[in-house]
């Protein structure tokens, strides 16, 4: 079973949607919506507007450092990620050669254990069949 990775927004719109915008009063009342929008948008140009602005503004200055923070760390973790499919591909190569190696060793080795029994048992006849002393 594989469980498949949310779809991640790439840094284009991480950037985009990091900065927040005041959005114009609308409304949906017939005939007289345009006017309670100008109404609305008025009051709250004298309630809130002068305090909300500066909050808005930190708001998107820290949206804007931590989109950019985190594109820097999808760079670094593809570096990473790519830095490591280089060493496990290296030491695969590696691993096979050692492999490789290992494998003439063996057969040299069976190799000369077959030699060694060969003079033991020519030694062993030498003697006349005695035991050697």
């Amino acid at each position: 079973m594989t469980m498949e990775q949310p779809q991640q927004p790439s840094s284009d719109t991480l950037l985009t949607k990091a900065v927040i915008t005041e959005q114009p009063f609308q409304s949906e009342v017939p005939l007289l919506g345009p006017l309670i929008a100008r109404l609305r948008g008025l009051w709250n140009s004298v309630s809130t507007k002068w305090y909300v602005r500066p909050l808005l503004q930190q708001q998107n200055d820290f949206n804007l450092a931590m989109a950019r923070r985190l594109e820097f760390m999808e760079e670094y973790l593809y570096e990473q990620s790519s830095a490591q499919d280089r060493d496990l591909t290296s030491l695969r190569r590696e691993t096979a050669e050692l492999q490789v190696a290992l494998s003439s060793l063996q057969r040299h080795q069976q190799a000369l254990e077959q030699q060694l029994a060969k003079l033991e048992q020519e030694r062993f006849r030498g003697n006349d069949g005695a035991a050697p002393r």
